[in-house]
């Protein structure tokens, strides 16, 4: 299975878990400031 993945979609899929993380990481963050502001 895994050797059906090109190079290219191996970058693409690390692309896109980087993102997917940096996504959440904003997310978490800007949750934290507004819960941080409610108090």
């Amino acid at each position: 299975m895994e050797n059906l993945l090109t190079p290219f979609d191996k970058k693409f899929n690390l692309k896109r878990i980087k993102f997917d993380f940096l996504t959440f990481k904003l997310l978490y963050f800007e949750t934290y400031l507004s819960e941080k502001a409610k108090k």
